[in-house]
């Protein structure tokens, strides 16, 4: 394992620490994991990934104890030092025993030209899906003793991490077993005015000639072209090597039907249908919407995918707070989303029978639409 330590100390100073720091914090080190899946993409994507890892106190001094996993996900723009913001919340709430002691590992999927990868396999791209699900997991799980079971694997985003980790959910209850997007991106995928970007806005990417047009640009339209990469990938179209769902006739806008139900169908909304029974197998499932998101869909999204949950009778919590896109993100990891994992998830044979049975008595409180101010 290459890595660089940013915060561990030599295990030959532990024990005296620990006696005179009984409640000594947790330590974050940065690790680098070489990809198998990514080796290939056609974009040129490093496929040595920086991950963040937070091990949380007593791991070093307890060597017989295992730990539950909880997977962060960062949003299009972001990267790895998310994991630090989570951890520096998840610290204290283990330290004041608000929370159970848990791994936290965040990976750095940031890549070149379209930057947000969206977790999904892409032929252009690379595939993303199994780099978290098959080598950061099997990563973390040969280095660290975290628990190898579904059961004490949990998954979280914000924005486009929050799509990542509701979409990697649904496919592998498996692997994950509990879920949480943060203002989750791109749950659906509708028109007139799909994942909240005005039109205007897509009349100037189909206008667009080159990479270095839509690089001047910036902004929305590379994050709109993002999308496309990871989800329309085509590599038979240059320069951008996928498909836009709109084009231009007579100078107005007109949609693409093929490629425009291509990108609906990775969407979670979309995939309710033929992934029902995988749903089902989770343990837990949540999302929130700010009250005033930039992004306008979002909102809307999360209330349609909520009513479609509630159509098949899934449990799950839906929270509308107040706020805007990623303002509240702190806040949310402390008071919400952070004490859910800690509830849910299935931690060593060190916690009582009883405190299992507790767990299950959430149950009775999904599905409710809260407002959470």
């Amino acid at each position: 394992m290459s890595q660089t330590t940013l915060k561990r100390l030599p295990v030959v100073f532990l024990p005296l620490i620990f006696v005179l720091l009984p409640h000594a914090r947790g330590w974050n080190e940065t690790v680098h994991l070489d990809s198998p899946a990514l080796v290939g993409n056609k974009i040129g994507n490093p496929t040595r990934r920086r991950v963040f890892i937070y091990l949380p106190p007593g791991y070093e001094r307890d060597s017989d104890r295992y730990y539950p996993t909880l997977y962060v996900l960062h949003g299009w723009g972001g990267d790895d030092k998310i994991g630090q913001t989570v951890s520096d919340i998840a610290d204290k709430l283990i330290l004041d025993g608000d929370i159970k002691p848990m791994i936290l590992a965040a990976p750095d999927t940031k890549g070149k030209t379209y930057i947000g990868t969206f977790y999904t396999n892409s032929s252009l791209n690379g595939r993303w899906e199994d780099f978290i699900t098959q080598d950061l997991v099997q990563f973390v799980e040969r280095n660290y003793r975290a628990v190898r079971r579904s059961r004490s694997r949990g998954i979280m985003g914000v924005s486009m991490g929050g799509y990542g980790a509701i979409k990697l959910a649904l496919k592998h209850p498996d692997i994950f077993s509990v879920v949480y997007g943060n203002v989750p991106a791109l749950l659906r995928f509708a028109e007139p005015d799909p994942v909240g970007f005005p039109m205007w806005a897509w009349q100037q990417i189909v206008g667009l000639q080159s990479v270095e047009e839509m690089l001047a640009i910036g902004g929305a339209a590379v994050m709109m072209m993002s999308s496309g990469a990871a989800l329309a990938a085509n590599l038979s179209n240059p320069p951008f090597f996928f498909d836009v769902p709109y084009q231009l006739v007579g100078g107005q806008l007109e949609k693409v039907d093929r490629v425009f139900d291509r990108i609906v169908a990775e969407t979670p909304l979309a995939m309710l249908d033929n992934y029902e029974k995988q749903v089902r197998q989770l343990k837990g499932i949540a999302f929130d919407a700010a009250t005033q998101d930039v992004f306008i869909d979002i909102l809307p999204s999360c209330k349609e995918f909520s009513q479609a949950l509630d159509n098949l009778k899934i449990d799950h919590t839906f929270e509308v707070f107040t706020g805007g896109h990623t303002d509240r993100f702190a806040d949310r990891c402390q008071t919400t989303i952070l004490p859910f994992f800690s509830d849910l998830l299935l931690f060593g044979q060190e916690f009582s029978i009883t405190q299992v049975a507790a767990k299950a008595k959430l149950a009775v409180t999904w599905g409710q639409i809260k407002s959470a101010n």
